[in-house]
């Protein structure tokens, strides 16, 4: 075992790619390895996902935010709200300044909140500039190079796993 420290928001995109290598039909040998620096990673990279979760009372003004943005938005031929993103609207040009006053009164009732939420985003995105000591069991490259299904996306998700001498 070697401990190693590796930044925190590295952390997370590893855990991610271990887990996404360790369900892709790699071979046993490497497939234990993976697992096992999974496992370790893991309660690491949840320690760290919890301080970035939003809070309840945050939750709900965002909610009641797309609700207004659903309302006030332009409607396609369906009726329903045009979307060209996952959690955006076009708001309709004619209803812009109500919406844009609801948003105000909404934002205006949810200050503190906000700048609570805000608050902690920023120190979660400091913290995750920070290293955390991590056991990692290095995997051989003689291993990776027997493989037929990893490409170069997913060895750079374990990069620092990999020892390159063996």
């Amino acid at each position: 075992m070697t401990y190693k420290d590796i930044a925190r928001n590295r952390i997370l995109e590893m855990t991610k790619g271990l887990k996404e290598l360790c369900s892709s039909g790699v071979e046993v040998d490497l497939g234990i390895l993976l697992m096992r620096n999974y496992h370790d990673m893991k309660n690491v990279a949840s320690s760290i996902n919890f301080f970035g979760q939003l809070t309840d009372e945050y939750k709900k003004f965002d909610k009641n935010r797309v609700e207004l943005c659903k309302k006030y938005a332009q409607k396609d031929e369906n009726g329903k709200p045009t979307k060209p993103g996952k959690e955006s609207y076009i708001i309709d040009p004619d209803r812009y300044v109500e919406w844009e006053e609801k948003i105000e009164q909404l934002r205006k009732k949810n200050k503190i909140v906000i700048e609570e939420q805000t608050e902690k985003v920023k120190k979660f995105n400091e913290d995750l500039k920070k290293t955390e000591k991590v056991n990692i069991i290095p995997i051989p490259v003689s291993l990776i190079k027997k493989q037929k299904t990893i490409i170069p996306e997913q060895m750079e998700k374990i990069y620092e796993l990999i020892d390159w001498e063996a």
